[in-house]
Formats: C-alpha cells, sequence, structure tokens
C-alpha cells in the first residue's frame, strides 16, 4: 500500500474515531426520544465537514481516486442516515442498522459482550436445523459437520444475552453459503429454500438508483422482500469468518485488492468483486452466444438501442484514449439480464445453463442495490455484502464451466 493511501486512511480513521463513531453510538441508544433526533442533526455537520488532516491527505493524493471515492462516499451514507432521521421508518431501522455498518464493530464492546463458547457451551442450534426443509437439510450436511463448524470459529462471536439469536445467525448464514454452493443452485428446491433466507426476489422490479445509495433504503428493501438472517448478533470479523467457513468467499480475481481492503472495510473488496464478476458474465455471454449464434450475435440478438449505447460509450471511450476492446465489455449490469431473458436467447441457450427464467432474474435483481451503492462509493454494510457473496457464488458456479 502506497504512503499516500496509508496517510488518507489514517486520516479516515481518525475522522471516524473522533465523529462518527461516538455520535452514532449516542443517538443509537436514545433513537426513540426526540432529543436523540436533535442529536444526531447536529452530529450531521460535524459528519460533513471533512477534517484538515483528511483534507491534507487528500490533496495529496494521485492515482488512488477509488480509495478517496470510497470515503467520502461513506461520509456521505452517514451524512445521508443522519439529515433523514426524523423520517419514522428510520428512527426505527437505524439502530439495528448501526451495527450492520463494516466499521461499527467497535460499538459491540460497548453495549454487548461476544465471547467465545467454552467447552460444551455451544448455542442450541437443534431445533433450529429441524424446522429446515429437505433441500436446506442436504446442502448442510450432517449436524455434526455443523458443530464441527461451529467449533472452528476462532473469533469471539456468541453475545451472552442472546446466545440463541447468535447460533440462529450462524446457522442461517450457513444454509445460505450451502445452499450458493450447491450442485444445482438454481434448482427449484435449492431456490425456494434460499427465498426462506434472502427473500423472493422473482417478479420483475425497477430500483431507485439514488434512494438506494442510502444503506437504510436497502436494509429496508431486503427486509420488505422477506431477508430474515439477523446479522447484528454479529460483529464484522465474526461475520466474516462465519461466511467464509460456510465456503461463501469472493472470487478469486479479486484478491490483488485485499491488503487495501483490510483497511478500508468491504467497499473496495466489494468494487473488486464486482468487477471481476461482470467480467466473467460478459465473456460467458460472448461465448455461448458466439458458439450458438455465431459472431453476428451482437447484430442479431440483442435490442438496438443497447447496441447503439454500447457503440455511443465505445466511441467516447477511444476518443479518450481507451483500447479497441469487444463490444460487449460496454455492457451496463442491467443489460446482462435483458440478454439472457429475452426469449429467443434464452430458449436457444441459457436455459439448458439456468434451467428456470425467473431464478436468473431474482439473483441478478437481488445483487443490483449492493451493485448501486458499490459504484457510488458508498457505504457497504453486512446484509450488503452478504447478498453480494451469495449471489456472485451461485452465479458463477453455473457459468464457469462454458468460460
Amino acid at each position: 500500500m502506497s504512503d499516500e493511501i496509508k496517510k488518507l486512511l489514517a486520516a479516515h480513521k481518525s475522522f471516524q474515531s473522533g465523529f462518527a463513531t461516538d455520535a452514532l453510538h449516542d443517538a443509537a441508544l436514545k433513537l426513540r426520544s426526540t432529543p436523540a433526533a436533535t442529536e444526531l442533526a447536529k452530529s450531521m455537520e460535524r459528519l460533513t465537514a471533512r477534517s484538515p488532516a483528511l483534507n491534507a491527505a487528500m490533496g495529496r493524493l494521485n492515482t488512488s481516486s477509488l480509495v478517496e471515492d470510497t470515503v467520502l462516499g461513506q461520509m456521505r451514507s452517514l451524512s445521508d442516515a443522519i439529515g433523514r432521521i426524523t423520517e419514522p421508518h428510520w428512527q426505527k431501522d437505524l439502530a439495528r442498522l448501526s451495527f450492520r455498518m463494516p466499521e461499527a464493530h467497535g460499538l459491540s464492546s460497548l453495549t454487548r459482550q461476544l465471547t467465545l463458547p467454552v467447552g460444551s457451551q455451544f448455542p442450541d442450534i437443534t431445533a433450529r436445523y429441524s424446522q429446515f426443509g429437505e433441500a436446506m437439510r442436504t446442502a448442510l450436511g450432517s449436524f455434526d459437520a455443523l458443530k464441527e463448524r461451529m467449533a472452528s470459529i476462532r473469533t469471539p462471536w456468541v453475545d451472552l444475552e442472546r446466545s440463541a439469536l447468535s447460533g440462529k445467525t450462524f446457522l442461517n448464514l450457513q444454509a445460505v453459503g450451502a445452499l450458493s454452493l450447491s450442485h444445482n443452485p438454481f434448482g427449484s428446491a435449492v431456490s425456494c429454500a434460499l427465498r426462506t433466507q434472502l427473500g423472493d426476489w422473482r417478479d420483475p422490479m425497477s430500483f431507485d438508483f439514488e434512494a438506494l445509495q442510502s444503506p437504510a433504503e436497502r436494509f429496508g428493501l431486503y427486509r420488505s422482500r422477506g431477508y430474515s438472517t439477523e446479522l447484528e448478533v454479529l460483529d464484522t470479523p465474526a461475520y466474516e469468518e462465519t461466511v467464509e467457513i460456510a465456503g461463501l468467499v469472493y472470487d478469486q480475481g479479486a484478491e490483488a485488492v485485499q491488503d487495501d481492503a483490510d483497511e478500508l472495510g468491504l467497499n473496495i473488496q466489494a468494487y473488486a468483486s464486482l468487477a471481476s464478476f461482470e467480467r466473467k458474465v460478459r465473456a460467458f455471454i460472448d461465448k455461448v452466444m458466439t458458439e450458438a449464434c455465431g459472431s453476428n450475435w451482437l447484430k442479431q440478438r440483442i435490442p438496438g438501442d443497447m447496441r447503439q449505447k454500447w457503440e455511443a460509450k465505445k466511441e467516447t471511450a477511444q476518443l479518450n484514449g481507451e483500447g479497441d476492446l469487444p463490444l460487449i465489455e460496454y455492457a451496463d449490469f442491467t443489460d446482462y439480464k435483458v440478454i439472457i431473458e429475452k426469449n429467443d436467447n434464452w430458449t436457444e441457450v441459457f436455459k439448458a445453463i439456468f434451467g428456470r427464467k425467473d431464478e436468473v432474474r431474482e439473483s441478478f435483481q437481488r445483487l443490483q442495490p449492493v451493485r448501486i451503492s458499490t459504484m457510488h462509493s458508498r457505504l457497504i454494510t453486512l446484509d450488503d455484502d452478504l447478498f453480494l457473496r451469495a449471489e456472485t457464488t451461485r452465479i458463477l458456479r453455473k457459468i464457469r464451466p462454458h468460460l
């Protein structure tokens, strides 16, 4: 990591410790009272003003605009939340949301005690496991194997006051990982089981791109679709170890930024993971469509206005000095689903790969909110991270054999 990035990160941490952590923690404890909203409104003024140290670091930063955007995006996310704290549904969600932020694990030690299980005193997951359907239990494996995974965690993760919820959260995350890694992750039974964890996203949806840059708006959307995992019971280190045990690891193509991601939280890793994922999706679509339809598929099998947009983007890029890249490299995230779902493409090419059109639509729609927030450099929550890990894992499992 360069010295300039280190200086920026140090200033960023100083900003958080001096303003955001104390302000959000104090406000969350008093959230239901009118004085709480007043205190948060005052805090907004401090959060939206960059500290002199941060300004100085950014002034020296030349090549790391992504890092700068991430830092500023996180501050904008906090500012947005505070600026709208008087809205009723925000008052209800912010206390829970604060513990879902990647930088909020320091608050855990102030409000609750997390520990490792001692001896045989593990959270009882027997009842929860017995409630799962056959597809879920098949994907998870034996009950003894689950207990071994639980015993392997080295990060304190059991909330002494909510040990049953800790166990439930661990089991839910293992279930999401197991289902996403299934041999047929878009099969009907697996998709149905995943909906009990991530919600039902099958119907065609439109997304408010501006609103979904806010973490609270995304959390509200997730909950409205039926998302159930209670992630606030885990702090960030415990969550990350748990999802890795579940097999929900980032795509290997994103490993190059791991050192920076350790410092900046989830934003940089999410950006790199999505970029790697989208490169693979574009390569997959181009390969299978070319094999099935020939090299002219770009003229014959996509909507005309979509092709025109790609050509305009390519022309602009080349005027700015970019090399001659394949036209599909200028596709937008929303284009992938349109191409796959197009009736002739689906019938002749993609049905044999994925099986059911609504399952593929659901997967890409679950990714849309975190894609919006990531590409606008807004703060990524643990919920966003889970959707990203689960759905990129599912899709990559089906397309890798074709790359």
